[in-house]
């Protein structure tokens, strides 16, 4: 697999480069190609998007269009920050940026100009598919947590954005600008891969989506639902009975047990 954490023309190492899949990376991994680039992860902007679409008919007579459930999708866009502390550093992030810039290209058949045009549609061979991982925020909720090969969102990215910040100095060499401060931003349309939403025997059908955090927590289900309500009951049957002062003494005994008026009880030996 390639990947361009260090650029072969400057040799640059930074011993703060984190290694992919670690908390301080976003992981960005070309997937025809088996191609991968990794950034340190200074997050400035998230947002992950859930749509619902819903195809609305209008029926002659009703106040309100039917609703027909056509589709959930999910959009993610992040923003990170691309900083280099020396010369080197800013050489070796403009090739990583390069690079990213490379993968919002397609795989084409034929590396021929003459007889694969550019705009030619027939020379294409696979679609530029990615997957990005970013901790558990952006991580396949059924493959915990791996390489981002393995482990990484597949995505459909839209396009990224490229701002080098010109208030900052940047590194000049050899006729080429090196910035030192460079935005990005990532617009990614989620592709899942696994079941979502529920079943009515099983409920949940992907426990740890979408943040390998586990499911639905046990109140809300069906079963504690139930031990839920039943307790509410006895409680409004035994604050009736003590209204209405037809409450028996263990009710009483029970309800003082529950507002913590009764000391702790001692047994005292039989005869």
């Amino acid at each position: 697999m390639v990947e361009l954490n260090t650029h072969p023309n400057y040799g640059f190492n930074d011993p703060t480069t984190p290694k992919p899949g670690s908390f301080h990376s976003l992981d960005i991994y070309y997937v025809p190609l088996d191609r991968m680039v990794s950034f340190k992860a200074f997050i400035t902007d998230f947002s992950d998007q859930y749509s619902t679409n819903w195809d609305g008919e209008e029926v002659y007579g009703r106040m309100d269009p039917v609703q027909t459930f056509k589709s959930t999708t999910r959009t993610i866009t992040v923003g990170f920050d691309v900083v280099a502390a020396s010369e080197a550093e800013a050489e070796t992030n403009l090739a990583k940026i390069a690079e990213l810039a490379t993968m919002h290209y397609p795989v084409y058949k034929s590396h021929d100009p003459e007889k694969q045009g550019a705009g030619s549609a027939t020379a294409l061979n696979q679609a530029p598919l990615l997957r990005v991982k970013y901790m558990n925020w952006i991580s396949r909720s059924d493959a915990g947590r791996g390489h981002v090969r393995d482990a990484g969102l597949l995505v459909a990215s839209t396009g990224f954005s490229y701002a080098p910040q010109m208030d900052d100095l940047v590194f000049a060499s050899d006729g080429g600008l090196y910035p030192k401060f460079i935005k990005i931003s990532l617009t990614l349309n989620v592709i899942h891969e696994h079941a979502l939403g529920f079943t009515k025997k099983d409920g949940k059908r992907a426990r740890f989506y979408p943040y390998n955090i586990a499911g639905t927590p046990a109140v809300f289900t069906k079963e504690v639902d139930k031990e839920i309500a039943a307790e509410v009951s006895q409680e409004q049957e035994v604050a009736d009975a003590l209204a209405n002062g037809t409450a028996t003494a263990e009710q009483v005994r029970a309800w003082e047990d529950k507002l913590g008026l009764n000391g702790p009880t001692v047994d005292t030996p039989s005869d």
